[in-house]
């Protein structure tokens, strides 16, 4: 028998560690009716992951929605405040949390790594799906992030940010290009050929500002061209 101690018949009184608590999940093992001890299974977090909560916990609400039993809050303390972590939340439970977070106005992206997220991972505005392997099935989300690459988040996130102010930047310029040319246009000051030499430039335009804009901050945050 292999499971909690009362599977395994583990005698009464018995201490997995000195002050009677463990950080970490325990199972007793039970051979031929006599009870040989126990293991502690403690859970090994991804590498980066303190640098990749400090860098978005000053700008995010971090909150930790996790299936597990709460073994692991002790550890999880120093990243996560108290009353924003969830523990034996099942697949539909934590589809509620990220409903309940939209109901309040908030804008959820949410970071999944299993089959059990995939309604929060789709109900969230952003689902951002945790892979070691993306070649392998994984759940519905707007997003699949290599595990390797999590802690480069925040400059993945800032990069988008990035990107919607070059968009944005892109539609003022082409409102002002066009704007310019309607104004010759109606006052008669800008003949067909002109216009069919211009408009070309405008798309050529737009092109190159974006091109530009993401190309350079590529290499600034990631090193490389994106």
């Amino acid at each position: 028998r292999l499971g909690s101690a009362s599977f395994a018949q583990a005698p009464a009184g018995l201490k997995t560690a000195p002050d009677g608590t463990v950080s970490g999940a325990v199972a007793h093992l039970n051979l031929g009716g006599q009870y040989r001890g126990f293991f502690v299974v403690k859970a090994a977090y991804r590498p980066g992951l303190d640098h990749l909560v400090a860098s978005l916990r000053d700008r995010f609400a971090l909150f930790l929605v996790s299936g597990d039993t709460e073994t692991e809050r002790p550890r999880l303390r120093r990243w996560f405040a108290p009353d924003r972590m969830r523990f034996r939340t099942q697949p539909a439970g934590k589809l509620r949390f990220v409903e309940n977070l939209q109901a309040e106005g908030r804008r959820v992206a949410m970071l999944g790594d299993g089959l059990n997220d995939a309604g929060a991972l789709r109900q969230a505005d952003a689902g951002i799906a945790v892979a070691e392997n993306t070649l392998q099935f994984t759940p519905a989300s707007d997003a699949i992030l290599e595990a390797r690459a999590l802690p480069d988040l925040p400059r993945f996130l800032a990069y988008c940010r990035h990107a919607l102010r070059v968009i944005k930047l892109s539609f003022v310029v082409s409102l002002v290009y066009n704007g310019i040319g309607l104004s010759f246009a109606v006052t008669g000051h800008l003949s067909p050929v002109v216009a069919a030499i211009l408009m070309p430039i405008s798309s050529f335009s737009m092109v190159l500002i974006t091109t530009v804009g993401m190309r350079h901050w590529g290499r600034k945050w990631f090193g490389e061209e994106v």
